[in-house]
């Protein structure tokens, strides 16, 4: 991994290849197989997060701005213009496609990852400090500062559901499908928890 140690770490949907970012602000892809590194960029000191989307365009997550690049170039980057305050977090879908990313200044906003337009924005009380789009796609989960967890089916116009389900802010944010139930993991106060989100019951604590 690089030097200083690791800031953002970030798998590519397939598990082949790592992107890990320092304090420093070295990129590293690595072949999950192989450990060969593949890249090796300096991308700046105020990146804190990285993921791969599918046309293989690398995302820095930096402030104030997000950042896409080819992986073949260290030129012709794309910057999302937007957010007004320091970002908290960012997920790529499933497929791909789209990016969300959250700020303090309490906006989420989704973006087509291939070319950096703005799809959809919204503001929430509570700041988002963890993201995670569904398996499908359709919807994308918030982690709140609050310790609610705010489910948005972003491509229509409403409002995002509101669930609380932890005393503390929700850190990390991963959704499933498993059995016909919509699942979330996350992490709060590092305390780690499955909760069902079709019936509003936590499955377990880990």
């Amino acid at each position: 991994l690089p030097d200083n140690g690791p800031r953002g770490v970030s798998a590519t949907r397939n598990n082949k290849r790592i992107l890990s970012v320092n304090d420093k602000g070295a990129l590293k892809i690595w072949d999950f197989a192989t450990q060969e590194e593949l890249m090796n960029l300096r991308i700046g000191h105020e990146t804190l997060q990285v993921a791969l989307t599918a046309d293989d365009r690398w995302l820095a997550f930096c402030y104030p701005t997000l950042r896409l690049m080819p992986c073949h170039s260290e030129f012709s980057a794309i910057y999302l213009y937007g957010h007004t305050g320091p970002l908290n977090s960012t997920s790529v879908s499933h497929n791909g496609k789209l990016i969300a990313s959250s700020s303090e200044d309490n906006s989420v906003r989704v973006w087509d990852a291939s070319n950096g337009v703005l799809l959809q924005s919204i503001q929430i009380e509570s700041q988002v400090i963890s993201l995670s789009f569904d398996p499908l796609d359709k919807l994308l989960l918030c982690g709140c500062q609050d310790g609610s967890i705010r489910t948005w089916e972003f491509a229509s116009q409403n409002e995002p559901k509101s669930t609380h389900v932890h005393h503390a802010p929700i850190s990390y944010l991963n959704v499933l499908h498993e059995g016909g139930r919509l699942l979330a993991f996350f992490e709060a106060s590092d305390e780690k928890h499955i909760w069902d989100l079709s019936s509003e019951t936590m499955v377990k604590d880990l």
